[in-house]
């Protein structure tokens, strides 16, 4: 299922929600009417003057709402008191959405802006994940699967083998996932050579933040900025697939960059790239980055105002070792 279809399948759903409660409302109105004929009369009445009094003000006849107005006073008390003696709850006259926030449209306003809901970001999460390779792939890559017997446990790397690197970090990922919420827990770098079992690592965190009930977001670098650039030059922003792709990397749980430095880079890319650490600095959301690169060559192709967001709330975890090609 393409991001389109998704957009398109979301945007049914919310319009069957919208038909199934005004008619799950009409059933509820009728059951309530035919055990309060009286009531039901009363808003009859009420229904006929207020379009008489619209009928009215249409053809300027304002002394005859004076008339009708006095009427519907008197019907509205009547109402009043009927409701009252009867202990009559007319909630069963609203409707019930299942998101109260944008009653069921997928749409709120925002400082005058219109943007998705949360409702709606958090369905179309859960069905760009069934529809990606990453739920495919964390039935086989998770914690469950995750060896230290496969890492060497001779060759010392500095004071460490391969193996006790990656148990400390293995256990550093865990403390990671228990804290995620927690605004004094740093986001992670992954720094190292190709196949030492950084995106293995970063599937088995995803794998288990999910089951946490928390959104996540994993793409490539590449692919990710891909999107990105195909959102920020789209014409029509709202309505695009982009445009829920990007509000996702800004406020998903957790975003996962794997492979940064792959990407082709460029101003437009690292201006991005500052945007998305930056924003999700300050909303206080964690990331995972892996890369190929050295925190050196980090530093020279970012740019020092990025790398210093690196630095300052990011922990940077060293890979060593032998390649694995453990997710081959």
């Amino acid at each position: 299922m393409t991001n389109k279809e998704i957009l398109q399948t979301i945007e049914t759903e919310y319009k069957n929600k919208q038909r199934k409660s005004q008619i799950q409302r009409t059933k509820r109105k009728k059951e309530f009417y035919d055990n309060h004929k009286d009531l039901e009369i009363i808003d009859d009445n009420i229904n006929q003057i207020y379009l008489a009094i619209l009928k009215n003000s249409l053809e300027d006849k304002k002394k005859e709402n004076i008339k009708l107005k006095e009427q519907l006073k008197i019907l509205q008390n009547k109402k009043s008191k009927y409701i009252a003696d009867n202990k009559i709850d007319i909630g069963a006259f609203e409707l019930q959405y299942q998101c109260n926030i944008c009653k069921d449209t997928g749409v709120i306003l925002k400082d005058g802006k219109s943007q998705k809901c949360t409702c709606f970001i958090n369905r179309y999460n859960a069905l760009a994940y069934e529809n990606t390779n990453m739920m495919e792939l964390t039935k086989k890559i998770n914690f469950d699967n995750f060896s230290l017997d496969l890492f060497d446990d001779k060759t010392l790397y500095g004071k460490y083998t391969q193996r006790e690197f990656m148990r400390k970090i293995r256990d550093k990922s865990f403390s990671f996932i228990d804290n995620i919420d927690n605004p004094s827990e740093k986001s992670m770098i992954f720094f190292g050579p190709t196949g030492v079992g950084k995106t293995f690592l970063c599937l088995c965190i995803a794998d288990q933040v999910i089951k946490k009930r928390k959104n996540v977001v994993y793409e490539s670098a590449k692919v990710l900025f891909d999107n990105i650039e195909q959102y920020v030059f789209s014409r029509e922003k709202q309505s695009s697939p982009q445009s829920i792709f990007y509000s996702l990397v800004k406020s998903c749980d957790l975003l996962i960059i794997d492979d940064l430095g792959t990407e082709i880079s460029n101003s437009f890319i690292r201006q991005e790239l500052f945007e998305i650490v930056n924003q999700r600095i300050i909303a206080d959301k964690k990331t995972i980055i892996s890369t190929n690169l050295s925190q050196q060559e980090l530093q020279e192709k970012y740019e020092q105002r990025i790398f210093s967001r690196f630095t300052g709330s990011y922990n940077f975890y060293k890979f060593i070792g032998k390649d694995l090609r453990m997710y081959s």
